[in-house]
């Protein structure tokens, strides 16, 4: 039947129906994926009804708008629109359509008018009647079908009514995908689980089998139980064909209280039973857990001898007390040793000594060598150790390249002494490389504290001998050193000072002083170095030797250089602009901070644009042990800040450290003179000697040299004769806040005028 026809009213042809009809169970025959039945059901509603352009949409995830995904036009032929501009909007039909999942037609569009205007959607002047139907997915619009043809009232009950069951068998097509997708899905995970359950069950070190619990007789038992009971290998599927556990069992009460007991309590820890097999009996642990398998009550049993268990414990506990790497008593285990011996040596009055032993330079072993020679280089030092003590006393490894041994019931002090001089000789022999290489040489320092004179408990007496070998570490490598009571008061006073600083930092503690740097071919100010000072609230101004070193040891050194590069950079912009002959601001920075990165060039030119200034308003002092086998990283830091023009100064120049091509090679703009060659000017011919040595081998490289600690007017007119360029010290003037300097400045003005 065509729209046409059925508006003049004549007798619809049902023929083209049932040809539809068997198109649309074709269509749900093939199972197509719904992407084509919608192609289909479109272009079978067009052919069926003759309309002039049929298409289907779906909502847009986004918009929820409908937006198509079918278009077809021209009735029998079903040709494919060329562009989607041609379509109706899907104002009025559609949406509603999908909003309240039923149908929707408009059989009047030409008669609907307001003011003599039409107010159809521009693009939609053709079409007289249009009609939307919802296609339903698990009872919710999951497309809608919209057919508009050029002719009023083209949509008659008949069509309406056989639409209606197109979508509806389109529906029910989705629907049977929907849920044939998702049997797919179910069988596939069924699979997957199936897949797992064989894996486990088939590979499981202990000996599992499936049993009825009515009889015991056995569903399925893997490989390890097949060889428990010495049947031999097994397939893959493992089936018993319906054997009794009960030979298995030597005591037939062991079974029938098992039994019982997993059918009451539907699980069962591990028992001891005793099964028989062709070797004998063989003592077990048997676990179970109920299971309902294939409709009929079964349970599972997990079955391990007592030798496997014995094994896997004492695995477990060899994991869990000693240092998988060495073999020795691990952290804890030493612990707990270390608690008894001190309740043992409280209650029989013994003297026992805790050595900390810590190898020196290890680090550089691991970088040079790699990882594996250094865990082998452990193992020596470890067996090493070993040697040289009692089998009474303990040895374990604490962390990385950290020892300890634990010297037991002493009865004579100086013996422990000679166990440390004997672990230090022991460890000075080199260790051979696995490859030929030439032999590793190691050192130690060790810490000693003894129970009870230094510490009564555990812990005090690790902290102590931790205390010690510390101490050892800075006055050298390879030796020891006892705990006393200043380590540990040393050990207090910088644990509270860390924290102060920490808090420091928060409530901004922090203040910058400022020191001239003179030229001494004018007599003026030219630069000023910016000086951190810590206002500690009861130990007053501290200088930066006493907390920067703690600052770069805690991780506080990249906030602390942030905050005095923004200080000092504002002071900049402020002096620079009321004070024109004053042009650069010295910053410090650590070794630290260049060493690890912890400098964001880019957030400190973005500081320096923000405030008009420029990276020639800064120079950045490093001190001479950044050079000290500089990195690929300070070398290409270094490179950065001529890139930006901040200039370098070398600070305290000349205490042995510098490697002479490094200055040669590196973008240095200052040498500063020590001041430690500055002070003996007058009377060491030396110091002289050496101070006019840099002056000239920097004049040579391009450099300008400063001179620090310059506190008499000789040594002032001395470095001016031998051409050094500026100097810095207390004869000009001590460091400043901000306000002094700024009045120092002010008055360097006024003389300069008056010259």
């Amino acid at each position: 039947m065509t729209a046409r026809a059925s508006a003049k009213g004549r007798t619809p042809p049902f023929e083209a129906y049932y040809q539809a009809l068997a198109d649309l169970q074709q269509a749900l025959i093939d199972a197509d994926p719904p992407e084509r039945l919608l192609e289909r059901v479109c272009a079978i509603a067009l052919k069926s009804t003759g309309f002039r352009l049929a298409w289907i949409g779906q909502p847009d995830p986004a918009t929820q708008q409908v937006k198509p995904v079918v278009i077809l036009s021209g009735g029998a032929d079903g040709r494919k629109l060329s562009s989607i501009r041609r379509l109706p909007e899907p104002a009025e039909p559609t949406t509603r359509a999908f909003t309240e999942a039923r149908h929707v037609v408009v059989n009047d569009r030409q008669s609907r008018r307001a003011g003599g205007r039409s107010q159809r959607p521009r693009g939609t002047a053709r079409w007289r009647s249009i009609g939307s139907f919802p296609i339903l997915l698990a009872g919710s619009p999951f497309a809608i079908l919209t057919l508009c043809h050029d002719v009023e009232r083209a949509f008659n009950d008949d069509v309406i009514e056989w639409l209606d069951r197109v979508v509806g068998i389109a529906s029910f097509g989705l629907d049977n995908l929907d849920r044939e997708a998702q049997r797919r899905a179910t069988l596939d995970a069924l699979d997957t689980c199936e897949e797992r359950y064989s894996t486990v069950f088939d590979n499981s070190p202990n000996a599992l089998a499936l049993i009825r619990l009515e009889d015991g007789r056995l569903i399925e038992v893997n490989e390890q139980w097949r060889r428990l009971i010495g049947k031999g290998d097994v397939s893959h599927d493992a089936h018993v064909d319906g054997e009794n556990d009960k030979p298995l069992w030597l005591n037939a009460r062991q079974r029938a209280a098992f039994y019982k007991a997993l059918a009451r309590e539907g699980q069962v820890s591990e028992r001891e039973a005793t099964f028989v097999t062709p070797h004998g009996p063989v003592d077990c642990l048997v676990s179970g857990m109920r299971l309902l398998i294939h409709g009929v009550t079964g349970g599972l049993l997990v079955v391990q001898t007592k030798t496997a268990r014995r094994k896997i414990d004492e695995w477990l506990w060899g994991q869990a007390r000693l240092d998988l790497l060495t073999g020795l008593t691990n952290r804890s285990m030493f612990y707990d040793r270390l608690c008894q011996e001190l309740k043992h040596d409280r209650r029989d009055a013994y003297t026992c000594a805790l050595l900390y032993i810590d190898l020196d330079g290890f680090k550089q072993i691991n970088d040079a060598l790699g990882h594996r020679e250094g865990d082998r280089v452990l193992s020596v030092v470890a067996d090493r150790i070993a040697r040289c003590v009692r089998d009474s006393d303990t040895v374990a490894r604490m962390s990385g390249d950290e020892f300890v041994v634990l010297l037991s019931e002493l009865s004579n002090t100086a013996h422990v002494e000679e166990k440390a001089q004997s672990i230090l000789d022991a460890l000075a022999e080199p260790v051979g490389c696995d490859d030929g290489g030439k032999p590793v040489q190691i050192s130690a320092c060790i810490g000693i504290a003894m129970y009870p004179v230094d510490a009564t408990d555990a812990d005090a007496l690790l902290r102590d001998a931790d205390h010690a070998m510390r101490a050892a570490k800075k006055v050298g490598r390879n030796g020891f050193r006892y705990f006393t009571a200043q380590m540990q008061r040393h050990a207090l006073a910088r644990l509270r000072m860390i924290e102060d600083l920490r808090n420091a930092v928060r409530e901004n503690q922090f203040e910058l002083e400022y020191q001239p740097i003179v030229d001494l071919s004018t007599g003026r100010i030219a630069e000023a170095e910016a000086l951190l000072r810590w206002r500690h609230p009861t130990l007053g101004s501290m200088r930066p030797a006493t907390f920067i070193p703690l600052a770069e040891e805690h991780g506080l050194i990249q906030e602390l250089g942030n905050w005095t590069f923004m200080q000092a950079t504002d002071t900049v912009r402020r002096w620079a602009a009321a004070y024109p002959q004053w042009r650069q601001m010295t910053i410090n920075v650590s070794a630290v901070q260049i060493q690890r990165g912890y400098i964001d060039l880019d957030a400190w030119l973005v500081q320096l644009n923000r405030l008009g200034l420029s990276g020639q308003n800064i120079i950045v002092e490093i001190t001479e042990s950044t050079l000290l086998n500089p990195s690929r990283s300070v070398l290409d830091q270094l490179r950065r800040f001529k890139d930006a023009e901040i200039q370098v100064a070398l600070d305290d120049f000349g205490t042995g450290y510098s490697a002479m091509s490094y200055l040669k090679r590196l973008p240095i703009d200052y040498l500063k003179i020590a001041r430690e060659f500055i002070e003996d000017l007058e009377t060491d011919s030396s110091s002289r000697a050496l101070a006019e040595a840099i002056v000239v081998m920097g004049h040579k490289l391009d450099m300008k040299v400063i001179a620090e600690g310059v506190e008499t007017p000789w040594q002032r007119e001395w470095l001016s004769a031998i051409g050094c360029d500026y100097a810095q010290g207390y004869l000009f003037s001590p460091p400043l806040g901000a306000e002094g300097f700024e009045t120092l400045l002010r008055s360097d003005v006024r003389q300069s005028s008056q010259r």
